[in-house]
Protein backbone atom coordinates (compact mmCIF):
# COMPACT_ATOMS: atom_id res chain seq x y z
CA UNK A 1 0.00 0.00 0.00
CA UNK A 2 1.89 2.78 -1.59
CA UNK A 3 -0.62 5.55 0.42
CA UNK A 4 -0.95 3.65 3.78
CA UNK A 5 -1.75 6.58 6.97
CA UNK A 6 -1.77 9.08 4.38
CA UNK A 7 -4.87 11.48 3.62
CA UNK A 8 -6.14 12.68 0.50
CA UNK A 9 -8.71 15.63 -0.26
CA UNK A 10 -9.94 14.73 -3.54
CA UNK A 11 -11.57 17.71 -5.51
CA UNK A 12 -14.88 16.99 -7.38
CA UNK A 13 -14.85 13.25 -6.64
CA UNK A 14 -18.90 12.14 -7.09
CA UNK A 15 -17.70 10.82 -10.35
CA UNK A 16 -15.42 10.42 -13.22
CA UNK A 17 -11.26 10.83 -12.89
CA UNK A 18 -12.38 12.47 -9.27
CA UNK A 19 -14.32 9.22 -8.14
CA UNK A 20 -11.70 6.77 -9.64
CA UNK A 21 -8.98 8.63 -7.99
CA UNK A 22 -10.62 8.57 -4.54
CA UNK A 23 -10.87 4.71 -5.27
CA UNK A 24 -7.22 4.23 -6.25
CA UNK A 25 -6.12 6.21 -3.11
CA UNK A 26 -8.52 3.75 -1.17
CA UNK A 27 -6.92 0.95 -2.26
CA UNK A 28 -3.44 2.08 -1.88
CA UNK A 29 -4.81 2.49 2.00
CA UNK A 30 -5.47 6.39 1.92
CA UNK A 31 -8.24 8.15 4.15
CA UNK A 32 -10.06 9.91 1.78
CA UNK A 33 -11.65 13.15 1.98
CA UNK A 34 -14.04 14.57 -0.68
CA UNK A 35 -14.42 18.02 -1.49
CA UNK A 36 -16.73 18.65 -4.13
CA UNK A 37 -16.42 21.99 -5.54
CA UNK A 38 -18.07 23.99 -8.62
CA UNK A 39 -15.54 26.60 -10.05
CA UNK A 40 -15.68 28.30 -13.93
CA UNK A 41 -12.74 25.88 -15.96
CA UNK A 42 -10.67 28.21 -17.49
CA UNK A 43 -10.50 30.44 -14.38
CA UNK A 44 -9.92 27.81 -11.57
CA UNK A 45 -7.37 25.78 -14.11
CA UNK A 46 -4.96 28.45 -14.30
CA UNK A 47 -5.96 29.63 -10.34
CA UNK A 48 -4.85 26.12 -9.69
CA UNK A 49 -1.30 26.43 -11.12
CA UNK A 50 -0.65 29.25 -9.75
CA UNK A 51 -1.62 27.90 -6.12
CA UNK A 52 0.19 24.93 -6.59
CA UNK A 53 4.00 26.55 -7.23
CA UNK A 54 2.63 29.17 -4.42
CA UNK A 55 2.27 26.09 -1.76
CA UNK A 56 5.35 24.69 -3.20
CA UNK A 57 7.17 27.70 -2.29
CA UNK A 58 5.64 28.25 0.52
CA UNK A 59 5.62 24.58 2.17
CA UNK A 60 8.63 23.07 0.68
CA UNK A 61 10.98 24.27 3.93
CA UNK A 62 8.62 21.61 5.88
CA UNK A 63 9.34 19.10 3.67
CA UNK A 64 5.48 18.98 2.19
CA UNK A 65 4.96 18.86 -1.41
CA UNK A 66 2.55 20.70 -3.78
CA UNK A 67 1.68 19.25 -7.79
CA UNK A 68 -0.93 18.88 -10.20
CA UNK A 69 -2.27 16.52 -12.51
CA UNK A 70 -3.96 17.79 -15.94
CA UNK A 71 -5.99 15.54 -17.54
CA UNK A 72 -6.63 15.60 -21.76
CA UNK A 73 -9.89 14.58 -23.19
CA UNK A 74 -10.50 12.19 -20.48
CA UNK A 75 -12.86 9.38 -21.02
CA UNK A 76 -15.52 8.64 -18.12
CA UNK A 77 -18.20 7.00 -16.99
CA UNK A 78 -20.49 10.31 -18.00
CA UNK A 79 -19.74 8.76 -21.85
CA UNK A 80 -21.36 4.94 -21.52
CA UNK A 81 -23.06 5.20 -24.96
CA UNK A 82 -19.57 4.66 -26.22
CA UNK A 83 -17.92 1.22 -25.62
CA UNK A 84 -14.22 2.32 -25.16
CA UNK A 85 -12.13 5.21 -25.37
CA UNK A 86 -10.35 4.23 -28.58
CA UNK A 87 -12.87 4.85 -31.52
CA UNK A 88 -12.66 9.25 -30.34
CA UNK A 89 -11.04 10.94 -32.98
CA UNK A 90 -9.23 12.76 -30.62
CA UNK A 91 -7.33 9.08 -29.80
CA UNK A 92 -5.76 9.28 -33.68
CA UNK A 93 -4.10 12.71 -32.65
CA UNK A 94 -2.53 10.96 -29.04
CA UNK A 95 0.67 9.67 -29.63
CA UNK A 96 -0.31 6.84 -27.25
CA UNK A 97 -3.20 6.33 -29.82
CA UNK A 98 -6.12 6.81 -26.71
CA UNK A 99 -7.93 9.60 -25.29
CA UNK A 100 -7.24 9.30 -21.57
CA UNK A 101 -9.14 7.45 -18.90
CA UNK A 102 -10.18 8.18 -14.91
CA UNK A 103 -7.85 5.37 -13.89
CA UNK A 104 -5.03 7.33 -15.67
CA UNK A 105 -5.28 10.48 -13.99
CA UNK A 106 -6.14 8.63 -10.54
CA UNK A 107 -2.01 6.73 -11.28
CA UNK A 108 -0.48 9.93 -11.67
CA UNK A 109 -2.48 11.01 -8.34
CA UNK A 110 -1.36 8.72 -5.97
CA UNK A 111 2.69 8.77 -7.86
CA UNK A 112 2.76 12.58 -6.84
CA UNK A 113 1.00 11.04 -3.35
CA UNK A 114 3.55 8.36 -2.79
CA UNK A 115 7.33 8.30 -2.09
CA UNK A 116 8.10 7.71 -5.45
CA UNK A 117 7.71 11.86 -5.69
CA UNK A 118 9.18 13.01 -2.38
CA UNK A 119 11.23 15.23 -4.31
CA UNK A 120 8.90 16.30 -7.07
CA UNK A 121 6.97 19.99 -6.13
CA UNK A 122 5.54 22.83 -7.84
CA UNK A 123 4.79 20.67 -10.84
CA UNK A 124 2.08 19.84 -13.04
CA UNK A 125 1.94 16.52 -15.22
CA UNK A 126 -0.55 16.46 -18.08
CA UNK A 127 -1.86 13.01 -17.98
CA UNK A 128 -3.32 12.97 -21.64
CA UNK A 129 -1.29 10.66 -23.85
CA UNK A 130 1.10 13.04 -25.50
CA UNK A 131 -1.81 15.68 -26.66
CA UNK A 132 0.03 18.83 -25.28
CA UNK A 133 2.49 17.92 -27.87
CA UNK A 134 0.22 18.59 -30.52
Amino acid sequence: MLLKDQTAIITWASRGCGAATALRFAREGAAVVVNYAHAPYITAKGALVTLTRSLARDYGKFNITANMVTPGLTWTDLEAPQPSPHPSPHAQRAPLGRVTTADDVAKACVFFASDLADFVTGANLPVCGGLVMQ
